[in-house]
C-alpha cells in the first residue's frame, strides 16, 4: 500500500477538483498506488471521522465539497525558520511531532487536513474531518517550564483576536484554547 498520508492526499485533491466530486474508483485508486481492497479500507478508516468518501459501484465520491489546506500558499506565505509540512490524514499532530521530538526546530509546523485520533485536555480524543478544521501542531522548546503556564490559553485568545481581524467576525474563545464560529469547533 502507498504510504496512507499521501494517499488521502491524492484522493481528497483529485475528488474535490472533478465535477460532481466523483471520479472512476479503480484509476484512482492506481493514481493513489493503492489497490482497490486497500482503497476501500482506508475509506472506511476515513469515514470514522465522519461522511467523507462514498464508494458506489464503480465510482468514488466526496460526500461533500470541501474547504482544503492551501499547501502552496501556506509555504509560499509561512514566515519564520521552521519548516511547515501538510499532510493527508494523521492519527494525531502532537502525536507525530512527539514521535519526532529532537529532530525538530523551534517552528516547525504540522497541518492536517484528516485527524483520527486527535489529543486534548485530560487525553481526551476527537475526528477532525477535513475542510472543517486547522488542525497542527507546533514545535518549540522551552528552557524553563514556566514559561509554558497559560501559553495555551494565550494562543487562543491571539488566534481569535488574528481572525477577527482578518474580518471573521464571531469567533469565540472556548476553555482552554478551542476556537468556535456559530456555536461550532
Amino acid at each position: 500500500m502507498a504510504g496512507r498520508d499521501e494517499a488521502v492526499k491524492i484522493l481528497l485533491k483529485a475528488l474535490n477538483a472533478a465535477p460532481a466530486h466523483t471520479l472512476e474508483a479503480a484509476p484512482l485508486a492506481m493514481r493513489a498506488g493503492l489497490e482497490i481492497a486497500e482503497l476501500e479500507s482506508l475509506c472506511r478508516e476515513c469515514n470514522r471521522a465522519g461522511p467523507i468518501f462514498c464508494l458506489s459501484g464503480p465510482n468514488l465520491s466526496l460526500e461533500r465539497p470541501l474547504d482544503l489546506l492551501d499547501e502552496e500558499f501556506i509555504f509560499r506565505n509561512a514566515k519564520g525558520s521552521g519548516r511547515v509540512e501538510v499532510a493527508g490524514v494523521v492519527d494525531s499532530t502532537n502525536s507525530v511531532f512527539l514521535n519526532l521530538a529532537g529532530q525538530l526546530a523551534n517552528g516547525d509546523a504540522l497541518l492536517a487536513e484528516l485527524q483520527l485520533a486527535g489529543r486534548g485536555t485530560r487525553a481526551r480524543t476527537w475526528l477532525s474531518p477535513p475542510g472543517c478544521q486547522v488542525t497542527l501542531s507546533l514545535a518549540h522548546y522551552f528552557a524553563d517550564l514556566e514559561e509554558v503556564r497559560g501559553l495555551t490559553v494565550a494562543t487562543g485568545v491571539v488566534l481569535a483576536q488574528l481572525l477577527h481581524d482578518l474580518g471573521i467576525a464571531g469567533v469565540k474563545l472556548r476553555w482552554p484554547n478551542d476556537l468556535c464560529l456559530n456555536g461550532r469547533k
